[in-house]
């Protein structure tokens, strides 16, 4: 970018997690090119806080371990998605401790504002408490893997099409979302997920295999990531009885949605809780095949996986549902649209021909987080130059 060094203000829908998450992977890269990052979690509400107490949990924000990036953590809110005098109450309550923050790192009022949850957009964060040159909504998600409360759909919705109206950039990480988005406003561009190739092309990354897959049956067919709803555990079940021989792994941490007894009924599948990020490597390498086992329909069609780009730059053969954003990559997939395709998707998996996998390397190396920030600059001056002829040059938001 232009300016040797800016100030971003990352307000998102996740705290800092050892797994690197789109927008921490953003963050660290800006950070690493000499720009200030402040990366802001949700406000934590008091029941979510003595929770966390109870667990002997730190309510000091983590150090990311990268010069010139900063977690910070708002003061407790009163409760998330409440009515609106409670949400004016934690708008103060944020506006209040914005404001020492804001003394404490002089943070500037030129910064870039980059909003990845539709809610704090009017909500918590307007701009008259957070100042701000350039408003970027980055759409990782569609509203609906938020909650499944429709009064609080219902808000983040409202939310975003506010936001998307008034952000100078948005983008989208899959088409669906962006053609969505593209209805409420003009400036929506794809941008889709990326890889930390540094870490996963690393001939030393990832060399010593796991205790846990030690003397595992084979082949391992494998999946690390959050086994949340969204994921398809009847696949994986009938993964595991299509081959009763085999292991089924899965790495990551599972809620309310996962079927506990599913280890019960399929001895062959190991489910192992989630693991350091810089373990993942690891256990991906150990993976005969790698599976990207989401739940096929409309909200399947809106996620671009992560780990698929983690997949690919291991070179590993990948066992995937097939959705919008899979097909983009059909050559490099063995892709399934029914339980039928993926007994047999698994098999050709397991056979495949050798030579492929310096193809998927590529495409992974095409799709690295560096690459995906030199974009995102581009995007930011392109933005930057149409507010500044908007607003006669200064390039600053004028408060509502």
């Amino acid at each position: 970018m232009a300016d040797s060094s800016i100030d971003f203000l990352f307000f998102v829908g996740e705290e800092w997690t050892p797994f690197s998450q789109r927008e921490q992977s953003i963050a660290l890269e800006c950070a690493a090119r000499g720009h200030r990052v402040f990366y802001v979690e949700p406000m934590l509400s008091i029941p979510k806080a003595l929770a966390w107490g109870m667990k002997g949990r730190s309510l000091r924000p983590p150090d990311p371990g990268q010069a010139g990036l900063t977690v910070l953590r708002p003061k407790l809110s009163l409760w998330a998605f409440r009515g609106s005098p409670l949400r004016a109450l934690d708008r103060r309550i944020f506006s209040g401790w914005y404001q020492n923050v804001r003394r404490e790192f002089s943070i500037s009022d030129d910064a870039v504002l980059y909003l990845n949850l539709p809610y704090w957009w009017g909500n918590i964060v307007t701009p008259e408490t957070v100042p701000h040159s350039l408003l970027v909504y980055d759409c990782i998600d569609d509203c609906r893997i938020y909650s499944r409360n429709k009064r609080v759909l219902r808000l983040m919705e409202t939310s975003e099409k506010r936001l998307v109206g008034q952000a100078d950039l948005v983008l989208a990480t899959a088409q669906v979302l962006k053609d969505k988005l593209a209805a409420w406003g003009s400036q929506v561009h794809l941008l889709p997920n990326g890889v930390d190739t540094r870490r996963f092309l690393d001939p030393r990354a990832g060399l010593t295999r796991p205790p846990e897959l030690e003397g595992l049956p084979g082949p391992i067919f494998g999946f690390v990531g959050a086994l949340f709803y969204w994921i398809d555990f009847e696949a994986l079940e009938a993964l595991a009885r299509a081959y009763p021989s085999a292991s089924v792994v899965l790495v990551g941490p599972t809620d309310g949605s996962f079927p506990v007894d599913l280890p019960r009924r399929c001895p062959n599948v190991h489910v192992l809780g989630s693991r350091p990020y810089e373990q993942v490597p690891a256990y991906m390498r150990a993976f005969d095949v790698c599976l990207n086992p989401f739940r096929m329909g409309p909200l399947g069609d809106t996620i671009n996986p992560l780990k698929l780009y983690e997949y690919l730059c291991l070179g590993k053969p990948v066992l995937s549902a097939r959705t919008r954003e899979t097909e983009r990559f059909a050559d490099h997939l063995y892709l399934y649209g029914s339980q039928e395709e993926l007994v047999a998707g698994a098999a050709r998996a397991l056979g495949e021909p050798p030579g492929l996998a310096e193809g998927r390397r590529r495409l992974a190396g095409a799709n690295s987080w560096v690459g995906k920030v030199d974009v995102l600059e581009d995007l930011l001056e392109q933005a930057r130059a149409k507010a500044e002829t908007r607003m006669g040059g200064s390039g600053r938001r004028p408060s509502c």
